[in-house]
């Protein structure tokens, strides 16, 4: 007999007569439940260790009511769009759930957000599903020993569509109601796993801020392993930097993840590397017309910057050339790299990743003249995309043309400067 059952719909439908005649069952998936299912049928399957509910909109009371009686339950695991008919001051009275485990599985960041958020309705408000919004919850899930979440770097993406008040709330969030002062209420709940252990979590504002609560400190919780003593030192095990300009926040650096899969040609990969994303936005002051680009954050690159750095890559290469203002102001840029990385003693590899410039660069016709006059610069420029008729010529002579292929009209374009 299965130890495991996956079912997809409601309780009334005959797929569902399998848990009366497979009562021996340890692991339970259901999807798409609705509010009238019968969740006592649940409360029978008494060997049942786990269960997971994903997409279904589901009755509070009877639900944990059933679960309560499940003496060997060890793992409860929701995915974000479970929804429960929860009142704001509802409660569970006189039970408790025996879980040691609860896990809550966020959308993959290229999947659809079915939220339905809106000035008329704003279903994120809807879902209670975190057991941390039930009152007295630490009374009622006494043996919780650890939180999992799963893909969690993307709740800062579902976030943006929260309304202010609530975005302010969550800042200071592990999520909905999973403050310090509410989890340190759990006396066995020392580990907090979030995206399979990636090292460098703590980078997300929300989780330096709670790892340095003094009630989490207390508590001796920590997230992936991390506790406040270490959420400095995390810089020292940094093997690769990544530079790109598509991040999440305005810190230097970005939690961002990327996969190293596609530079295995490049890098050995290994179970020892950990790859820190940089904001190259808070890496350098600006450098407008030919002042100097500085760096920011002095401190902080001195860590990150460090002698453990043995791969350096370019995923997004624009943001090597990102700012130029003028040719001097370039040219400085790019020594700024240069002296950074002369730095770094193990320094082995550096990768350009090109993958990104046939959707970022276009194809047209452009001339041009520039006359200096003294301090009197004057630029004249044309402008033109190329033709239907162009394109097919081209194309007919076997050239190959990748990027976007630039139609407008054409454009004339003066510019005038002047220098002190």
């Amino acid at each position: 007999m299965s130890e495991q059952l996956v079912i997809s719909g409601s309780l009334k439908d005959n797929s569902f007569l399998k848990l009366k005649r497979f009562n021996k069952i340890q692991y339970l998936e259901i999807s798409y439940a609705n509010l009238d299912d019968d969740w006592n049928l649940i409360a029978n399957l008494k060997e049942l260790k786990s269960i997971s509910i994903k997409d279904s909109f589901i009755d509070f009371q009877s639900f944990y009511n059933a679960l309560s009686n499940l003496k060997k339950l060890e793992k409860i695991t929701y995915n974000y769009y479970c929804y429960f008919n929860k009142k704001p001051r509802e409660e569970l009275k006189k039970i408790e759930i025996t879980n040691k485990v609860f896990q809550i599985d966020f959308p993959e960041k290229n999947e659809l957000n079915f939220d339905y958020n809106n000035y008329m309705k704003e279903t994120y408000k809807n879902k209670f599903h975190s057991i941390f919004e039930i009152k007295n919850c630490e009374k009622i899930f006494t043996c919780l020993e650890k939180i999992i979440f799963n893909n969690y770097t993307n709740f800062d993406n579902l976030m943006k569509n929260y309304d202010e008040v609530d975005q302010k709330k969550l800042k200071k969030l592990l999520y909905w109601d999973m403050s310090p002062s509410k989890l340190s209420k759990f006396k066995k709940l020392k580990i907090i796993e979030i995206d399979q252990n990636n090292k460098l979590i703590s980078f997300i504002p929300r989780i330096n801020y709670f790892l340095k609560d003094k009630k989490i400190i207390n508590s001796l919780i920590k997230v992936n392993n991390i506790d406040h003593k270490k959420i400095g030192s995390i810089f020292d095990n940094v093997n690769i930097l990544n530079f790109n300009e598509h991040v999440s926040n305005n810190e230097l650096a970005s939690n961002t993840i990327v996969s190293l899969d596609k530079y295995e040609s490049i890098i050995k990969i290994n179970n020892d590397n950990l790859c820190l994303s940089i904001n190259t936005y808070q890496l350098f002051e600006s450098g407008y017309g030919t002042n100097d680009w500085k760096i920011k954050n002095r401190g902080k690159v001195d860590k990150i910057f460090n002698q453990k750095i043995e791969t350096i890559i370019f995923s997004d290469f624009n943001v090597l050339f990102k700012g130029f203002y003028s040719s001097s102001a370039a040219k400085k840029k790019i020594e700024l790299f240069k002296k950074l990385f002369d730095n770094l003693e193990n320094l082995k590899s550096i990768v350009f990743d090109f993958s990104n410039i046939e959707k970022n660069t276009s194809i047209g016709i452009h001339m041009g003249l520039r006359v200096h006059l003294g301090p009197l610069n004057a630029d004249i420029r044309f402008d033109r995309g190329i033709t239907p008729n162009e394109l097919v010529l081209i194309e007919q002579r076997g050239i190959p043309i990748s990027g976007n292929v630039d139609t407008r009209d054409r454009l004339w374009s003066l510019g005038l400067s002047y220098k002190f």
